[in-house]
């Protein structure tokens, strides 16, 4: 439970006598800041870790009511004297970034901390406090209060403060200076009082505030989920310890997906549920707390786990907070006898956030449904993304201009918006690769779509050097640039990263397939389909070519089948290489003429196509007779 009172930021902290005795003292500080900057899990750029240590430092010297867009632009972003907050966002949108780092931060890897680093919205000025008290130290922070406003900060940010209870403030009239240094400290004391207060008050709800509450905002972002504690019905005291570790399992689960913010809370101290007035399979609530007590995000998860001889069965529900709808439910029950019970709840976690949080996951569906009725224009940064993965998914050519566009605009609209320059990476790689757009007589694009998708990719590792979109557009980018090595590493680097992550688990498993390393192609895209079945379907030409080259042509063909990529030509080539090996021109012919539709001249380039994109000679070889048995007459071979 984190409380936070203040303590005034004009003076350095190491000059405040109470400061060591009720909050974190300026060497706590520091080191938990050394301690956050150590971290694997704080996903920071290199540029603002170094505006967390200005900000901090700036505080605990006694600088904090200088701390302003225009001096942090100064010091940490490198702009010059003429720097206009209200022109150039980059400290706004920084700040932002910055804050959703601490708050992942705080959510993972540095949840027992004792000491917690916030920078509250509307300001770029930290404050402290403890999350567990010590022993000798009081329940205090120190924090902007009697700071300056900064209005460029203000007027975007503070709308977006999340609910907490009120902080209580001694007016700067009221401490005389003769008197200053004991009123402070009947101050100190009055607030650590009334923060007890607070306390007592949470804790007869029987739910704790989390420490990052989501904070509401006027614009569209990630969708947010509150996972409520998980209730053990009708399974036994010692399962309460079962749906206690399962619900920290899907926080942890969810939080390894970038497209969604995920809070969980304190577990209820005395929850009690009627095991005789429910039959199996009720979806029942995980506490009687007040919905005031949630941190404000957009749906709440809530559940149970019931226990059934050698069964044990999960009910979960997923419920829209704004409108009361339940939008996904599911039941389900695994066997205790054929698996252990960590092997079960491993199982269980998987199911719920991959159908919660996989790109074409419920959160993000639901998402799209809302976008659906949402012009063009008004379209927010967040949602450009979306509207990028519904193009990505499918790479359909009717799609590709608006993706384009939007992304393009987004960064007009926010330059250091990391995952837009990610996404129009792929975008342009898209535009090489494919040859979108020209064939279209489409104006626009870049001159050299290659060498821009990897400047902008390059840059979309340093904003966000932990995402993994960006390490998938590396790896395309040096793929097509026959840096073979650099592409693999690259995609190795982003999957080490982020294991769950299916695209990258299956693009890599495309190259390797290219390459006829089966030993890691295959279990690799079979992997990433049995994790998420909605897996971009170009990835099955990987599947395809294992077939192809052990001679099955019938399981060969069926996963060029699943290849739905119609305006690409290669579904369409593996369909008429696998009909031409099992000798049925007949059937290749649909194949052949979309393949003629889409690239008139493909059949005088094949080969030159296919060493392009790295493929093993004996593959180029294997295709090539298959589509020469089907009936395309190749004019170079």
């Amino acid at each position: 439970m984190m409380l936070q009172t203040t303590v005034p930021a004009n003076e350095a902290l190491e000059d405040v006598g109470m400061a060591t005795r009720i909050g974190p003292s300026p060497a706590e500080i520091r080191a938990e800041l050394a301690r956050i900057l150590s971290q694997p899990a704080f996903n920071a750029s290199a540029r603002n870790r170094r505006f967390l240590t200005y900000v901090i430092e700036e505080t605990l010297q006694g600088r904090g009511c200088r701390i302003k867009a225009y001096t942090v632009a100064l010091a940490v972003f490198d702009r010059d004297q003429d720097f206009d907050p209200l022109i150039d966002p980059i400290v706004r949108i920084e700040a932002s970034r910055l804050r959703r780092a601490i708050e992942h931060y705080y959510l993972t890897t540095g949840r027992d901390d004792a000491v917690r680093i916030d920078i509250p919205k509307g300001s770029c000025v930290p404050s402290f406090s403890y999350l567990r008290v010590p022993a000798e130290a009081g329940p205090v922070a120190h924090g902007d209060e009697g700071r300056e406003a900064d209005p460029v900060l203000d007027d975007i940010d503070a709308q977006a403060l999340p609910a907490r209870p009120a902080r209580t403030a001694f007016p700067a009239a009221d401490i005389l200076p003769v008197r200053r240094r004991a009123l402070r400290q009947m101050a100190y004391a009055a607030i650590a009082l009334a923060a007890l207060a607070v306390i007592g008050w949470l804790s007869a709800t029987g739910y704790g505030l989390h420490p990052s509450g989501a904070a509401a905002s006027t614009e569209v972002q990630a969708p947010s989920i509150l996972v409520e504690p998980l209730v053990a019905a009708n399974a036994g005291r010692e399962y309460d310890y079962v749906a206690a570790g399962l619900t920290s399992d899907i926080i942890s689960g969810l939080t390894r997906f970038e497209d969604v913010r995920v809070y969980g809370t304190a577990t209820p101290a005395n929850t009690t549920v009627n095991t005789t007035a429910n039959t199996p399979g009720d979806i029942l609530p995980g506490s009687g707390t007040t919905p005031a007590a949630m941190p404000e995000t957009d749906y709440l998860l809530s559940g149970t786990i019931q226990n059934d001889a050698q069964m044990l069965q999960l009910n979960i529900i997923l419920t829209d907070r704004q409108s009361g709808q339940h939008v996904w439910a599911l039941k389900k029950q695994w066997s205790l006898t054929d698996a252990t019970l960590l092997q079960v709840t491993n199982q269980m976690t998987t199911e719920v956030t991959n159908a919660l949080a996989q790109p074409e996951g419920v959160l993000l569906d639901e998402l799209k449904r809302r976008m659906a009725r949402t012009p063009a224009a008004a379209l927010t940064s967040y949602e450009c993304i979306v509207k990028f993965r519904q193009y990505w998914r499918k790479s359909k050519r009717v799609d590709f201009t608006d993706a384009e566009a939007c992304l393009e605009q987004t960064l007009r609209d926010d330059p250091d918006y990391a995952p837009a320059y990610a996404a129009l990476a792929l975008v342009y790689l898209d535009r090489y690769r494919f040859n979108f757009a020209a064939s279209d007589g489409q104006p626009g694009g870049p001159k050299d779509p290659l060498a821009e998708a990897t400047r902008l990719a390059e840059r979309a590792r340093e904003l966000e050097p932990n995402a993994s979109r960006p390490y998938l557009a590396l790896s395309l980018a040096y793929w097509f640039k026959n840096e073979v090595g650099k592409s693999l590493d690259l995609a190795e680097q982003g999957l080490a990263l982020h294991p769950n992550n299916t695209e990258l688990m299956a693009d890599l498993g495309l190259r390797y397939a290219l390459l006829g390393r089966w030993d890691r192609s295959k279990p690799l895209i079979e992997e990433a389909y049995r994790l998420d079945p909605a897996t971009p379907s170009g990835y099955h030409i990987g599947q395809f070519l294992y077939a192809y080259m052990h001679g099955d042509y019938a399981a060969a063909l069926a996963s060029a089948g699943r290849i739905e990529a119609p305006y690409v030509v290669y579904g369409h080539v593996a369909t008429a290489a696998a009909y031409g090996r099992m000798g049925n021109p007949e059937a290749a012919a649909p194949a052949l003429a979309e393949i003629r539709r889409i690239a008139p001249d493909y059949a005088g380039k094949v080969r030159a196509d296919l060493q392009r994109r790295n493929l093993a000679p004996e593959i180029i070889d294997a295709v090539i007779d298959g589509l020469r048995k089907a009936g395309l007459r190749l004019t170079a071979l």
